[in-house]
């Protein structure tokens, strides 16, 4: 029982860690909107636009990492789910792989 507890409580001090560190390589809205103003990068709307096309469906999730990659969970037409690494300055598809 003891074992147990301590294995809760190690593992609640291991999320606030996790989300730092998602913070920190994730860009807030703000900072997105003003890439995309400045033309750093592609508005999540063309990146959406491209993916439509190619695989149907819709956006569940996006994240903006480091200001070059968006990370995108994207429901095709069919319902399948995928995980997307979206090069945001080009909106080239880099990576691809089914949502586990």
């Amino acid at each position: 029982m003891k074992s147990v507890v301590i294995a809760l409580l190690l593992g609640g001090l291991t999320v606030p860690v996790a989300q730092a560190q998602w913070s920190q390589n994730n860009w807030s809205p703000s900072q997105a909107r003003d890439a995309v103003k400045k033309g750093d990068i592609k508005s999540l709307s063309d990146i959406y636009s491209g993916l439509r096309k190619r695989y149907g469906g819709k956006a569940l999730d996006a994240q903006l990492r480091n200001g070059d990659t968006y990370q995108i969970r994207w429901e095709t037409g069919g319902g399948r789910v995928l995980d997307l690494e979206v090069d945001a300055r080009t909106g080239r598809v880099m990576s691809e792989r089914g949502a586990g």
